[in-house]
């Protein structure tokens, strides 16, 4: 892996988790009553806001995290004279092991911690079928898209889904390095149909696969953003608002291809910024992310911050004050728990909090 896409990678981590805390803010922030006189300013821009910002523009960051995932399980691996990656279940192991400290135990832990904050009973459904929601779309054979189960702390399917991945890799590899094309064609075609149903892991499975693609022809993420990224393709990003929210057919045709654009964009964007800036993003601030992603909402910072933003700004018909609202409650929680994250560091609790491999010298404190 070349130096500047492990660059990219390290500064987009906090950016993504960022994103998905304004994801999950959305209708947190009360609107004007429709009655008001300017309700087509107050009520309607500000919905149309909230939907851009948290739906939108944002609702490609789980399957960057997981395109990301899948480049990085295949870097560090033994290469033939063609480049490309051959397998060995030695590194495999290793792989599955350092897993375990990124996502498992994190997993483990901010659900335990999720818990005790909601004083909910020990049970292991908390790792798996407490909360649920659904899909109101339906797939391109006009099936209504299932409920998905989710731990306790409901961002953490992902993490939960993409250990699963990583433990399919002995299957997904010979797929890959043997299907070629037809891999990911076949992928992305099981992605557009979404047949039989909605799911968290078939719903990170193709971007798992396209980051893993890459790695094992041996292709540089960052090179290839670059390689793709053409100026007409904003006219895709202009459209996203209008494309996205449709349904039946167009929701399988059209969702993969913005899907794929908005991840586009966000390797393009982050690495032209990490080519011009002249310092490399902290290791503490990449770390951070996780606690952002893992600690928003099952420890109640995102709904604590969303009261005291409605306490200090009241209820008003005002575009540019709700406009503060909607903003204000997600940069205040991700403010919040960075500071928290900071007081900690490097202590042997960021460390696991964060998903990262405790050190000796760490384990022996």
């Amino acid at each position: 892996m070349q130096q500047r896409t492990s660059d990219t990678i390290r500064f987009m981590r906090l950016p993504l988790a960022i994103a998905i805390v304004f994801q999950h803010s959305h209708g947190f922030i009360s609107s004007a009553r429709p009655a008001d006189a300017d309700a087509l300013l107050s009520w309607q821009m500000l919905d149309w806001m909230r939907g851009i910002f948290s739906w939108v523009l944002n609702g490609a960051t789980i399957p960057a995290f997981a395109l990301i995932a899948g480049y990085l399980f295949f870097q560090q691996w033994q290469r033939d004279k063609s480049g490309l990656i051959l397998w060995d279940w030695r590194t495999y192991g290793r792989k599955i092991y350092h897993r375990l400290f990124s996502l498992i135990v994190p997993y483990m832990i901010w659900n335990l911690l999720a818990a005790w904050y909601m004083n909910a009973d020990w049970n292991w459904d908390i790792f798996w079928g407490i909360n649920s929601w659904g899909h109101g779309n339906t797939n391109i054979f006009g099936q209504t898209l299932l409920p998905t189960y989710a731990p306790l702390n409901a961002p953490l399917w992902f993490m939960r889904d993409l250990f699963i991945l990583c433990l399919a890799a002995p299957l997904l590899y010979p797929l890959i390095r043997f299907g070629r094309w037809y891999t990911l064609g076949a992928i992305i075609l099981i992605y557009a149909l979404q047949f039989p149903a909605w799911t968290p892991s078939l719903a990170l499975m193709p971007w798992f696969v396209i980051g893993a693609w890459l790695a094992i022809f041996g292709k540089d993420l960052s090179t290839i953003a670059l390689q793709l990224w053409k100026p007409w393709l904003w006219i895709g990003i202009l459209l996203s608002p209008v494309l996205l929210p449709l349904d039946g057919i167009w929701f399988g045709i059209v969702k993969p291809i913005m899907m794929f654009l908005l991840c586009l964009f966000y390797f393009w964007s982050a690495t032209k910024i990490v080519e011009r800036k002249a310092w490399k993003t902290p290791e503490i601030l990449s770390r951070a992310s996780v606690p952002v992603y893992a600690g928003h909402m099952g420890l109640g910072v995102l709904n604590n911050a969303a009261e005291w933003v409605a306490a200090w700004i009241p209820d008003t018909s005002s575009a540019w004050l709700l406009a503060c609202r909607y903003f204000l409650a997600p940069t205040l929680c991700v403010a919040i728990i960075v500071v928290i994250f900071t007081l900690l560091y490097p202590s042997l609790l960021a460390t696991i909090l964060s998903g990262s491999k405790p050190t000796w010298k760490q384990k022996k404190g």
